[in-house]
C-alpha cells in the first residue's frame, strides 16, 4: 500500500457480499462505488479501487459462486481533524440500491 501523508488517517472497510443464488454472479467493479462522509456533509475522497482481501490491486470483475461470497475492502485517507460519520456502499445508474453505515473513527 501506499503511506499515508502526516496528519491523515487511514480508514479501511470491509465489504462482504453474498450470492443467494443457484447459480453463479459476477461483480464488476465499475458498476459500485463507495462514499464516505464526514460529520459536516463533506464527502471524503475514495481512491476508487475494490481490494481484495489479500493484495493491494484493484479487482476488476470477480466471479461469486452459488451460495458463495466476496470479501472487498475499500480504502479511504481521512484528513488531520475530519470526522467521518457516515459509510455508503452502492449500485452505480439511476435504479442502483444504496447501503449506507454510520461509522466512527476513534
Amino acid at each position: 500500500g501506499e503511506d499515508v501523508p502526516g496528519g491523515q488517517r487511514a480508514m479501511v472497510f470491509t465489504i462482504t457480499l453474498k450470492n443467494p443464488e443457484d447459480r453463479e454472479t459476477k461483480f464488476e467493479d465499475d458498476a459500485y462505488a463507495c462514499h464516505l462522509y464526514a460529520s459536516d456533509g463533506q464527502e471524503i475522497e475514495w481512491d476508487g479501487r475494490f481490494y481484495g482481501e489479500r493484495g493491494n490491486t484493484g479487482i476488476g470483475v470477480v466471479s461469486i459462486k452459488p451460495n458463495g461470497q466476496l470479501r472487498l475492502r475499500v480504502f479511504f485517507v481521512v484528513p488531520k481533524g475530519v470526522s467521518p460519520s457516515k459509510f455508503v456502499f452502492s449500485e452505480n445508474g439511476a435504479n442502483g440500491r444504496s447501503y449506507s453505515q454510520s461509522v466512527t473513527m476513534e
